[in-house]
């Protein structure tokens, strides 16, 4: 309470990760179709359809029956081809742009795995327990998620990555269009 003030303070609210429902709930006859760029890259029909299917693939990489968190490395993720079918049963995808969508599944992978980590490293900082962990991810995927990030081996690859991410000098600045998406419009 704020003295002299008999309102609580406001609570920021937050959007929280996007769900895509409508696209989960499509059914074959709804599906759309996406044209890839000769660079492998989705540009048409719509920037909207191009900015769905992006995260649409989004949500498949935070869905524990596609991606499982306790994995490594995205190739011995095993659920490859049910990842490629289930995304032809929302979009109309040409066979040759399964790379593609594989490619754009394992960024957005390997992003949430980064967000987790963050999460975790703060909550061992403060000294906290890990509820909004739990909330996001299966207990048996956290346990292995944390043992993993405390080997040796990935604490080396940490460091190394951090090193070679301050290198970098460009960073993308075109909020959620892509290059791609510029590139044609231009």
């Amino acid at each position: 309470m704020i003295e002299g003030s008999s309102e609580a303070p406001k609570i920021k609210k937050h959007r929280g990760p996007t769900k895509k429902t409508d696209i989960h709930a499509r059914t074959l006859e709804e599906r759309t179709p996406i044209i890839l760029n000769s660079y492998g890259q989705p540009i048409r029909p719509t920037r909207k359809d191009v900015k769905d299917l992006s995260r649409f693939l989004g949500t498949i990489a935070r869905t524990t029956e596609f991606a499982p968190l306790n994995y490594v490395d995205w190739p011995s993720v095993p659920t490859h081809d049910q990842i490629w079918e289930y995304v032809l049963e929302k979009f109309m995808i040409s066979p040759e742009d399964r790379r593609w969508v594989l490619e754009t599944v394992n960024l957005s992978w390997r992003g949430y795995k980064s967000k987790l980590k963050k999460i975790y490293l703060e909550a061992v900082e403060k000294g906290s327990n890990l509820d909004e962990l739990y909330k996001l991810v299966l207990e048996d995927e956290l346990r292995d998620l944390i043992s993993y990030w405390n080997t040796s081996p990935a604490k080396e690859q940490s460091k190394k990555n951090k090193r070679n991410r301050e290198k970098l000098d460009d960073m993308h600045t075109m909020g959620l269009s892509s290059y791609a998406a510029l590139r044609h419009k231009l």
